[in-house]
């Protein structure tokens, strides 16, 4: 079941928020049977999260070589 504290979102969907966030919130409490009690926000790092996750991964992958 989808029940996250929090919902990070990046990119334009970090940047266009502003314009969706309550009528996100309105349906992410529609009913008392269906809640989904979560903080939405936008990337700390922007839109430069998902380099900087992809670069993360990628670098865990490889073996560090001296």
């Amino acid at each position: 079941m989808y029940g996250p504290r929090v919902t990070v979102l990046g990119g334009s969907a970090a940047d266009c928020l502003p314009l969706f966030v309550d009528a996100m919130n309105d349906t992410l409490t529609r009913s008392a049977e269906y809640q989904v009690l979560t903080e939405v926000g936008p990337a700390a790092l922007g839109d430069d999260a998902g380099a900087v996750g992809a670069a993360i991964l990628a670098r865990r992958a490889q073996p560090v070589v001296a």
